[in-house]
């Protein structure tokens, strides 16, 4: 049995397709065409997609193809992969969710040539919320992406294209951005796994800008041995480390902090099922403290200023142009982001400063933090009011933005509604191994 990686992954779609591909049990071209068959069927009735692609996916099918013939396998061969609206990938328009967007990319965005350069293979563009800037997927000028578990309620976004392709299995792994929440909210909303790395980790050039601050990639998957086989291609040696601490933490008790403020928020449903979440690793011996943050009612007035400021800068020009075409909502946020003064500015920044240094104390005596992903259950589409609707889906998630923690979202037991609860786990800077580590033993005890 042929084995791309050291470790036996025991829940991976990845490993899954590479075995069969090796063994010859599927083909090229059939793994690639059965992820378009999906994405032209449940995919475009769900509106996961703007755009898929069949000419430039062949084509490369054919390249890959080629390569398996001559006994040539690398950790992506063959993987479809979903790619959200606003990273650039040549030929492909990057539009961000817009029908004004016409940007005709002179490169490909950093992880778009890492994921290819492993054999990965991108059959399509996913909707999203227009340029970013809104947490529903509820787009004007395409209409909403549907959640796969209740098509009446919304997936979240921005990156709810990304989140329905990975949750339907049209793709196995997908990429989003998040500023704000947007690969988490859709993914909690989804029943899949949503993950930020530490700020910067993974480069965001040949991304279209919000927030120079607060903007991150992040990857959409089904399980997290998928997150992290796909962040191995991004971080030499990704696997090994995380693993190494796998069996670091499974020798020790690890110290697990509740922000209970942000729990307070959360609805009864949610409460119960972040409740639900935390016995599992109550089982597992971890030690789980409540702590506070008393400057969390504080954190959506520090996070406006840096992300609508920087946003009404980076996205001048597509303001001035098209802001009479622009959604409701988004032409609002540009309109707050131009009025922000200098002086709020700078204080929000310095305030973000003020938390990582109490963050930075904190994770002293902590190894992770859990909080419920979202305070609310999803809304239906005929309820949402996008602005509105925005501040609570961001409510919870926003912070880890500020600080730049690496940060998950895993399902957690069902919500009084019947759909998967969600739980968001985080740890200090540039210690996503030990994130994913105690995310694999959550999901070890904890499957949907």
């Amino acid at each position: 049995m042929s084995r791309m990686f050291r470790y036996k992954f025991r829940k991976s779609s990845i490993q899954k397709i590479l075995d069969e591909l090796y063994r010859g049990v599927v083909s090229a071209e059939g793994i690639v065409s059965e992820s378009i068959r999906r994405a032209e069927g449940i995919g475009r009735e769900l509106n996961y997609f703007l755009h898929v692609d069949h000419d430039l996916t062949y084509s490369r099918i054919d390249k890959l193809s080629r390569n398996i013939c001559e006994g040539v396998f690398k950790p992506l061969t063959c993987i479809p992969v979903a790619v959200k609206d606003n990273i650039d990938h040549k030929p492909f328009v990057t539009r961000a969710g817009t029908p004004y967007l016409n940007i005709n990319p002179k490169m490909n965005a950093r992880i778009i040539d890492v994921l290819e350069d492993m054999g990965a293979v991108s059959i399509g563009r996913t909707n999203m919320h227009e340029l970013a800037m809104g947490a529903t997927n509820i787009n004007p000028h395409f209409g909403p992406s549907r959640n796969p578990l209740d098509p009446s309620r919304i997936t979240g976004g921005s990156s709810g294209g990304s989140a329905g392709s990975v949750a339907v299995g049209i793709t196995p792994i997908a990429l989003g951005t998040d500023t704000g929440g947007s690969v988490r909210i859709p993914a909690a909303f989804c029943g899949v796994v949503g993950f930020k790395p530490t700020i910067n980790r993974i480069p965001v050039a040949g991304v279209l800008p919000v927030s120079n601050t607060l903007d991150h990639v992040g990857i959409l998957a089904g399980n997290v041995e998928d997150i992290i086989i796909t962040l191995n291609t991004l971080i030499n040696g990704f696997i090994d480390s995380t693993y190494s601490m796998l069996e670091n933490i499974r020798n020790r008790r690890i110290r697990l902090a509740v922000i209970k403020e942000i729990v307070n928020v959360s609805t009864d449903s949610v409460k119960e099922s972040f409740s639900k979440a935390l016995d599992i690793v109550r089982g597992l011996n971890w030690e789980v403290d409540e702590v506070s943050f008393p400057d969390f009612n504080m954190v959506s007035k520090i996070r406006a200023p840096i992300m609508l400021g920087e946003a009404a800068a980076n996205l001048f020009d597509i303001y001035v142009r098209y802001g009479d075409r622009m959604g409701s909502d988004v032409k609002y946020l540009f309109k707050i982001g131009l009025s922000i003064p200098a002086s709020i500015y700078v204080m929000a920044c310095k305030v973000r400063r003020r938390w990582i240094t109490y963050f930075k104390d904190l994770f002293s005596r902590y190894d992770v933090i859990a909080t419920p992903t979202i305070p609310i259950e999803p809304p239906k589409i005929s309820e949402v009011e996008n602005i509105a609707t925005r501040a609570l889906l961001i409510k919870n998630t926003e912070l880890f933005n500020v600080i730049g923690t690496p940060t998950i979202t895993l399902p957690a037991p069902k919500l009084s509604i019947g759909l998967p609860g969600y739980i968001q786990l985080t740890t200090s800077w540039n210690n996503d191994e030990l994130l994913l580590a105690a995310s694999l033993i959550y999901e070890e005890l904890y499957s949907p």
